[in-house]
């Protein structure tokens, strides 16, 4: 088995056990990967699910991130019934930031010296959210929504 289908097989395991569910921006109408994103540290009880995302430098700044997560977010209150959405990014990582300020979540917390950096600094960590209410009032969710449904649909 080659890396690509061990790692997929694993991906899909996850998301079976409830645990993660890792999602792939590619380019409409294309195979290549962008980035990234997708639900993860799931709540079942409270229906609270974190959002995570990256994406490839070169395509940094055209949109991407926030129709990903406008997407993400949709399916995890229109499919998962979540009550609240969350965003987590480093402190000091401003282009992360501005995604879910641009999208409407409340900055809800600064976790200070929280975590560290794959160099091993300490950082802190920006905590968004959003509930199930804030997300139907936000003028993007009817589209999100109707993506959604459209993509159950289509298969």
């Amino acid at each position: 088995m080659d890396d690509c289908e061990a790692t997929a097989r694993r991906l899909g395991a996850r998301w079976i056990l409830r645990e993660d569910l890792a999602l792939s921006m590619r380019l409409r109408g294309s195979d290549r990967l962008i980035g990234g994103t997708g639900l993860h540290r799931f709540d079942f009880e409270v229906r609270s699910f974190e959002v995570g995302y990256w994406i490839e430098k070169a395509s940094e700044g055209q949109g991407y991130v926030q129709e990903a997560v406008r997407l993400v977010a949709a399916l995890a209150v229109r499919r998962l019934e979540a009550r609240h959405v969350r965003i987590h990014c480093d402190a000091t990582n401003e282009r992360s930031a501005r995604v879910p300020r641009a999208l409407g979540f409340t900055e809800e917390a600064l976790l200070r010296c929280n975590t560290t950096t794959p160099t091993g600094e300490v950082r802190d960590t920006l905590v968004f959210g959003l509930t199930a209410e804030e997300f139907a009032a936000r003028p993007w969710s009817s589209a999100a929504i109707a993506a959604v449904d459209a993509a159950d649909r289509d298969g």
